[in-house]
């Protein structure tokens, strides 16, 4: 009896161990992970299916084919479409394995081989709707706007009841400058899915462009009321408020946007501001930094429409606080960096060393840039005024660099090339030992400076007559400046003469 049942034991235990899943088993298994949205674990399996080579045709069609579509999901394109292929070449008629082979490649950017493929779909199947509107898709993508109507006309023709196939003409219609047949195209769409909010967005848009801006924001209002958690329909109707001049309500809509994703569309909102800034509501769009500095001071671009409406409202302490990051800001243009240093110049005119730092620094970032030679400009100017007259002469030739590569690119204007040869005229007097010869220099300086004069170079010139042990006397000025400046010179003997003649009136008033 004993002996009889570790026998039967043995053999279900044998059994077992001769039992594997066949291809099949994993095929099916895999067909329910997909269903279940286990991609990962549902390619294993139809992997492990393929491998086997226990699969019909039919069976190696699905796995190929389904697999493709678990890696679409994915967006790994070029797997997916190497499936589909293999799909296809077993069964070369599939149109299903076409079109999804040609959505691969439009997902892929490769516009022209999906074509191919839809044309293919068309080739074997004339009445196949969804072909046609895929390709509409494609010329709407190459902005090719006559082909995609055309597509989408015969696919509405063969498929008249999918809003999808409307609204995406409608988008087809819109783009090609057709607003009234884009809001018809949008009125179908609503009248076949009234409840879709994407269908009141883009017939706002087409308002929009119209020039319809308070239908659009109807249209936004509603969409936001079907879909209250997408964040562009809250987005773009702050927009249409905008461009209304409604930057108050604007203003509020932005601002719940950003609360509902704080990546809300970056370049839209750089865009509105910057709008809200051409028509003069500097106001405004300082008040929306105020309450969303955070956002600003992640991305570059933002941050440069608040410092135009800052910087024209004088407002330099913020202008300089939200740049002084700007090391840390890689996608900050040459003129935010400028931007900085101008907001230094308004809030520390006299640390000239300070700034001249922050100038060396910014141009270690950017000095490829065509405009680094303003950033260079600004820190000799500083160097001078500051007295540093080795930091001035050791960047004096690379000054010299950017302004003559920067002049090749028509960039150097010929205002600045004046302060080109002021320092270069700067340059040679520090390195004069000749009397004669910085005289001659200093009068080069103050005739570059022309009516402009304002005492700024004298001071500096003074310096370095003292530190070379020359005698500066105020005479070398061109005699049209003498005019123009505030102090001149008394010989001593007039000094002396003044003195004894009004002590003389004193002493007589009190006799």
């Amino acid at each position: 009896m004993k002996r009889s049942l570790w026998v039967s034991l043995l053999l279900m235990i044998f059994a077992t161990n001769l039992y594997a899943a066949s291809s099949l088993d994993y095929l099916n298994k895999a067909i329910a992970l997909s269903k279940e949205g286990k991609n990962n674990e549902a390619i294993e399996n139809y992997a492990k299916s393929i491998e086997q080579g226990e699969l019909d045709k039919s069976d190696l069609f699905q796995a190929y084919y389904n697999r493709a579509m678990g890696y679409s999901e994915m967006r790994d394109y070029d797997s997916a479409i190497k499936d589909y292929t293999s799909a296809i070449k077993l069964k070369p008629e599939d149109t299903e394995a076409y079109n999804s082979r040609g959505v691969a490649y439009k997902d892929k950017g490769e516009y022209d081989k999906a074509i191919i493929d839809f044309d293919k779909v068309i080739e074997l199947d004339p009445n196949n709707a969804l072909a046609y509107f895929n390709r509409g898709n494609i010329y709407d993508k190459k902005e090719e706007y006559d082909n995609a109507i055309a597509d989408y006309n015969k696919a509405i023709k063969l498929n008249p009841d999918a809003a999808n196939y409307y609204s995406n003409r409608g988008l087809a219609y819109d783009n090609n400058g057709e607003y009234d047949k884009a809001i018809a195209d949008f009125n179908k769409a609503i009248e076949l899915e009234p409840k879709k909010a994407r269908h009141y967005y883009n017939r706002g848009l087409s308002y929009d462009n119209k020039g319809e801006n308070d239908k659009a924001i109807q249209d936004y209002s509603k969409a936001i009321e079907l879909d209250p958690k997408d964040s562009l329909y809250v987005f773009i109707r702050g927009f249409s408020c905008a461009y209304m001049g409604e930057y108050d309500r604007a203003i509020k809509d932005y601002d719940r946007a950003i609360e509902m994703d704080p990546h809300i569309q970056i370049s839209y909102l750089t865009a509105a501001l910057e709008a809200m800034h051409y028509n003069n509501c500097n106001a405004n769009v300082i008040s929306f930094y105020n309450s969303n500095k955070g956002l600003f001071q992640n991305y570059a671009p933002l941050a440069g429409s608040a410092v135009m409406a800052l910087s024209d409202s004088k407002n330099w302490a913020e202008t300089n606080k939200l740049l002084s990051g700007w090391d840390k800001m890689r996608g900050m243009q040459m003129w935010l960096a400028s931007n900085y240093i101008i907001s230094l110049l308004h809030l520390y005119p006299e640390r000239h060393a300070y700034t001249a730092e922050c100038c060396r620094q910014i141009l270690q970032n950017y000095e490829h840039d065509h405009t680094a030679w303003y950033i260079n400009l600004v820190m000799l100017k500083q160097y001078l005024k500051g007295l540093d007259f080795d930091s001035f002469k050791t960047m004096m030739s690379r000054y010299k660099e950017y302004a003559e590569r920067d002049h090749t690119k028509n960039e150097f204007a010929p205002n600045d090339m004046k302060y080109h040869q002021i320092f270069d005229a700067f340059r040679k007097l520090l390195d004069s030992t000749d009397k004669n010869n910085a005289d001659a220099l200093c009068k080069e300086i103050f005739h570059l400076t022309g009516d402009g004069y304002n005492n700024e170079y004298e001071p500096i010139i003074r310096s370095i007559y003292k530190d070379k042990g020359m005698k500066y006397k105020r005479s070398i000025l061109p005699s049209s400046l003498m005019k123009t400046a505030t102090s001149f010179e008394v010989p001593s003997i007039i000094k002396w003469a003044g003195i004894y003649i009004l002590l003389k009136a004193l002493l007589a008033l009190f006799k």
